[in-house]
């Protein structure tokens, strides 16, 4: 898992890097009017998208580790619930028998 997780990390960098850089990168183009608004407002949204994702997966092993802790809490939750509830059943039943022996 770790050796599919460096590439993975690394790609998160350079995502994150190439979002920064558009951000700086948008500044160089307000004093030219031949570039529309649209488009500067393209190279935003293109640099917090990569921004955005460059983080994702730098944090992805983070990001699956909480994933499985939480499944796991809530699974060993239920079925210590049901576990308890089936122990407090089977109490209830050796009480029932002591109370008909006496």
């Amino acid at each position: 898992m770790k050796k599919l997780l460096l590439p993975v990390t690394l790609f998160g960098w350079y995502l994150l890097v190439l979002g920064i850089g558009g951000f700086a990168g948008h500044y160089y183009l307000l004093p030219f009017p031949q570039y529309s608004t649209m488009a500067q407002v393209a190279v935003i949204v293109l640099s917090m998208l990569n921004v955005s994702l460059g983080l994702f997966f730098i944090f992805l092993r983070r990001i699956l580790s909480l994933a499985v802790k939480l499944l796991l809490y809530f699974l060993f939750r239920k079925m210590a619930t049901a576990a308890s509830e089936s122990m407090r059943r089977f109490h209830d039943q050796l009480l029932n028998i002591k109370t008909n022996l006496d």
